[in-house]
C-alpha cells in the first residue's frame, strides 16, 4: 500500500501536484477491532495526514482499504455506508457483500466467491473428480462460499461426501470431529474454503495421527516461509513481495490506484493534453464514491473496473504447491480460469501438476469405485431409477419415500465387472447413500429391504419400529456400523 502511494506522489500523470495521505491500522483479524477503527474514521477523529505547506485538508478520510475477511469487511461496511465513505478491499471474496442494497459504499478488486465457487466446480469437474469431501471456515467467507461451491459442483454432477466447518476458535474437539472425518472419509480430494490460520490449525491436528494421502483444492494460498529479519526485501521471493500475478499484494495495488484514480477524476481535468487538478477545491467522499463506480483502467499489464455491484473481472491464476529441486515448496502458476470468455473455454491449464505423494497424476481407482456406486453422481454411472434426488443427501432435510425394494443398472456399456468393488465397501456405500435420510425418520412402520445385483453380492436390510436392523446379512453389522 505504501509503495503504491509514494508511486501515485512520484506520478506526473496521476494526480499531478497532489499528494495522498495514509494512515494504516492493524485489526488484528479482529471485528470488535476493525469496527472501532471504521467509526474513528467515520467520525473525522483522524489526526493530520501531511503537514506540507500546500496541504488544504486535514485528515479527511477519502476512502478505505480493507478489510482482509469477509466478516470485518461487512461490519466495517454497515458503519461507514451512511457516510458514504467508499470501501475497496483486496480479499473479502463473500458474495454477500455484491449486494449494494445492504453494502452501497463496497468495493473490491478481487472477485465474489460466486465466481470462485464457479471456477472451482468447474475445476473439479475438469480433473473428473465427482466423490469429493469440502470443509469451510466457520464464517461469512466460509459458509456462504461453500454454500455456492456445494450448488455449483451439484449443477456439475459432483457428489460430496461430506462438508464440515470449524475455525480456529472453536475447542479442540471440534477440530479433532472435522480431522476424524477426513481420516476415516473415502474422498482422495477435499475441496477447503478456509482462512489460512483454520486450515494450519487442522493440518497440524492432522498430522498427530497418520492418515491417506489427500489432494487439497484451496480457494487461497498463503507462503508459511518462516523469517528471521535478515532477509533482503529487494530479493525475497513470497507472494505478498510479487506483485506479478493476482494475489495479495497486488489487490491492494490495484485497490489504491483505484481510488487515485477516482480523485484523480474528481479534481483533475485534461485540457490540451494538459493534466491540471484543483488543489485547493473541497471534495467529499461522496464524489470519491461516484467517480469509483466509473473508473476503467490499466496499471501494470493489469485491467482495473468494476460492474454494478462493485465487483471485478472474475480472472484467477491456478497456483499449485510443487517441489523445487532443492527440496523447498514454492507456489507455481499452472493455469487460469477467465469467467468473462466463452462457456467451455473459462479454464485453461498449461503445464503439468503436482499430486498427491509428489505424483505427477491423481490415481482416480478410488473415485471411480465410489462415484459408480452412488447413485445420481455423474452422467455414465450407475443409477438408482428410484433415486429421490442426485447430489448432495443432507440428514433431516428431505424425506424420500423409500421403495420396498430398490432395482440398480449400470452405465450404458458398463457392466458389474468393470467396477471391481469389494462387497464391504459397497454395503457401506449403497446403505450409506440410501438411509442417510431414513435414520432421521421418527418413524419407520414397515420393514424396508434393499437388495444389491447378486453378480457383486447381495445383501439385505430390514428395520424394526426401532429403527434398528434386524436379521442382517453377513458383515452387516459391520458395514451399519461404518455409515452411523
Amino acid at each position: 500500500m505504501i509503495f503504491a502511494i509514494e508511486e501515485i506522489n512520484n506520478s506526473t500523470e496521476l494526480l499531478p501536484g497532489i499528494k495522498l495521505g495514509y494512515q494504516i491500522y492493524d485489526s488484528c483479524a479482529s471485528v470488535t477491532v476493525a469496527v472501532h477503527v471504521a467509526f474513528q474514521l467515520s467520525g473525522g477523529l483522524d489526526p493530520v495526514f501531511y503537514t506540507g505547506n500546500n496541504c488544504s485538508q486535514s485528515g479527511k478520510v477519502m476512502a478505505i482499504v480493507g478489510e482482509t475477511e469477509s466478516t470485518a469487511s461487512i461490519s466495517m461496511s454497515r458503519v461507514i455506508g451512511p457516510f458514504n465513505i467508499p470501501q475497496v478491499s483486496y480479499f473479502a471474496t463473500c458474495a454477500c457483500l455484491s449486494d449494494k442494497q445492504q453494502y452501497p459504499t463496497f468495493f473490491r478488486t478481487i472477485p465474489s466467491d460466486q465466481f470462485q465457487a464457479d471456477a472451482l466446480a468447474k475445476l473439479v469437474k475438469h480433473f473428473g473428480w465427482t466423490w469429493i469431501g469440502a470443509i469451510r471456515t466457520d464464517s461469512d467467507y466460509g459458509n456462504n462460499g461453500m454454500a455456492s461451491f456445494l450448488n455449483a459442483a451439484h449443477k456439475e454432477g459432483i457428489c460430496v461426501e461430506y462438508s464440515e466447518s470449524f475455525n480456529m476458535y472453536h475447542p479442540r474437539s471440534r477440530i479433532q470431529r472435522v480431522a476424524n472425518i477426513i481420516r476415516r472419509s473415502t474422498a482422495i480430494v477435499i475441496v477447503a474454503f478456509t482462512s489460512p490460520g483454520d486450515f494450519r490449525i487442522l493440518l497440524e491436528e492432522l498430522s498427530l495421527k497418520p492418515f491417506p494421502p489427500r489432494q487439497w483444492i484451496g480457494t487461497a494460498a498463503t507462503d508459511k516461509n518462516a523469517c528471521d529479519g535478515t532477509e533482503d526485501l529487494e530479493t525475497i521471493q513470497s507472494p505478498y513481495t510479487d506483485t506479478s500475478q493476482l494475489r495479495i499484494t497486488n489487490m491492494v495495488y490495484k485497490a489504491v490506484y483505484a481510488i487515485a484514480h477516482a480523485i484523480h477524476n474528481a479534481v483533475c481535468q485534461e485540457t490540451h493534453s494538459i493534466t491540471q487538478c484543483d488543489k485547493l477545491s473541497s471534495i467529499e467522499s461522496k464524489q470519491v464514491l461516484t467517480q469509483l463506480k466509473k473508473v476503467n483502467f490499466s496499471q501494470n499489464g493489469y485491467h482495473v473496473s468494476f460492474d454494478a455491484n462493485g465487483d471485478p473481472v472474475a480472472t484467477y491464476e491456478l497456483v499449485n504447491w510443487q517441489k523445487t529441486e532443492d527440496g523447498s515448496l514454492e507456489l507455481v502458476a499452472v493455469g487460469h480460469y477467465d469467467a468473462s470468455l466463452p462457456v467451455g473455454q473459462e479454464l485453461r491449464i498449461k503445464r503439468n501438476l503436482t499430486w498427491v505423494k509428489g505424483g505427477t497424476q491423481l490415481n482416480s481407482s478410488s473415485q471411480n469405485i465410489l462415484t459408480k456406486a452412488i447413485s445420481g453422481c455423474g452422467e455414465g454411472r450407475m443409477f438408482n431409477k428410484n433415486s429421490f434426488r442426485p447430489g448432495i443427501l443432507t440428514p433431516g432435510k428431505e424425506k424420500p419415500s423409500v421403495p420396498s425394494k430398490t432395482e440398480w443398472k449400470w452405465g450404458e456399456g458398463e457392466k458389474p465387472s468393470d467396477y471391481n468393488i469389494p462387497s464391504r465397501l459397497l454395503g457401506q456405500r449403497l446403505i450409506g447413500c440410501e438411509f442417510h435420510t431414513v435414520r432421521a425418520f421418527k418413524k419407520m412402520d414397515r420393514h424396508r429391504v434393499f437388495s444389491i445385483p447378486k453378480d457383486l453380492s447381495t445383501i439385505h436390510l430390514t428395520f424394526d419400529r426401532q429403527h434398528q436392523p434386524v436379521n442382517g446379512g453377513p458383515g452387516m453389522s459391520k458395514a451399519l456400523a461404518t455409515t452411523r
